[in-house]
């Protein structure tokens, strides 16, 4: 996943991994920024309930942030977030 673009977000390292999905530093090649952005796994892309979960708290997330993305594409299911520098 590191080097590829997906929608209009450059993935560029690995943060961290979890039971729904793998959060990624990527540059937003719109607005030149750096965000967090969440992926959910292949295989859960299929499972409709994982899918509309996943999607759901993206939009929930989006009431703290903002701004996020649900669907890049039709196999690709993504959130994008403000990443925060840890201290």
């Amino acid at each position: 996943m590191i080097g590829r673009t997906l929608g209009h977000y450059r993935v560029r390292e690995e943060l961290s991994r979890g039971g729904m999905g793998v959060v990624y530093v990527a540059v937003d090649t719109k607005l030149d920024r750096e965000v967090a952005l969440k992926i959910l796994p292949e295989k859960l892309t299929q499972d409709p309930g994982r899918r509309e979960r996943f999607l759901r708290e993206a939009n929930y997330q989006s009431f703290l942030d903002q701004w996020k993305d649900g669907d890049l594409d039709r196999d690709r299911v993504a959130e994008a977030q403000r990443k925060v520098k840890s201290l």
